[in-house]
């Protein structure tokens, strides 16, 4: 069984689009220079910006006083900008979030890039605009993670051979604390139990957060998982 990390381009600005294997978290300095990825890089943090902005007002006029958290969404109509939102621990009501996704769909129709999934986080500290140096997360149990996913498939008892050559992938949300506080499956295996087991699994893995000047932020992850 085979684990590879690799951070999703979205999720963070201008991130190395290089594979993370388990170990210190590699860092480099910000070599972004395509005019076309500036571009990108741009417009989704405007986009982010703009939806923070508008979150924390929405907050503040249902008597949220210090709005907090993180909040993850999901591109379900990329054209028509039509999102489902999660709040993942956030102290703002969901009715204010899916109203203000709700009127900002021309806004996310513009969210450049392939990934169908962004997140917006309401309270800072955010790293500094002229941050030049990023790294990206470093798994910090990876033996355990491998262990339960063996536990998981031998729990599931699938048929001879119906695991063999099968992968699943994970996408993650870890927080600037290094947890995972969002798990999907982008891509599933053939066995149900597995796939529930996998995202369970998922919720336990621990990271050396992903920076950037220095600051920690949350982040997208890709977990490609070989069977």
């Amino acid at each position: 069984m085979r684990i590879l990390l690799l951070p999703l381009l979205a999720a963070l600005a201008a991130a190395p689009v290089a594979a993370q294997q388990a170990g210190p978290s590699y860092c480099r300095a910000d070599t972004v220079t395509r005019p076309e990825l500036v571009q990108e890089r741009v417009l989704r943090e405007a986009i982010q910006d703009s939806l923070r902005t508008e979150i924390i007002a929405a907050a503040r006029q249902a008597g949220v006083a210090e709005p907090a958290g993180l909040i993850a969404m999901q591109i379900l109509d990329r054209r028509r900008g039509r999102v489902q939102p999660t709040v993942l621990g956030a102290t703002v009501p969901e009715s204010a979030v899916q109203a203000v996704v709700s009127a900002r769909a021309a806004l996310l129709a513009r969210w450049p890039g392939r990934s169908d999934w962004l997140h917006v986080r309401l309270d800072g500290p955010f790293p500094p605009d002229d941050a030049r140096v990023e790294c990206v997360p470093a798994v910090e149990n990876s033996a355990w993670f491998a262990r339960e996913l063996g536990r998981v498939v031998r729990a599931d008892r699938p048929p001879a051979g119906q695991m063999s050559g099968a992968r699943a992938t994970l996408r993650m949300l870890v927080s600037r604390e290094g947890d995972v506080v969002f798990a999907t499956l982008s891509r599933t295996a053939p066995r149900p139990g597995v796939n529930q087991g996998v995202l369970n699994a998922a919720r336990g893995l621990r990271f050396r957060p992903a920076t950037v000047g220095g600051v920690p932020v949350d982040v997208w992850v890709e977990q490609p998982v070989h069977f």
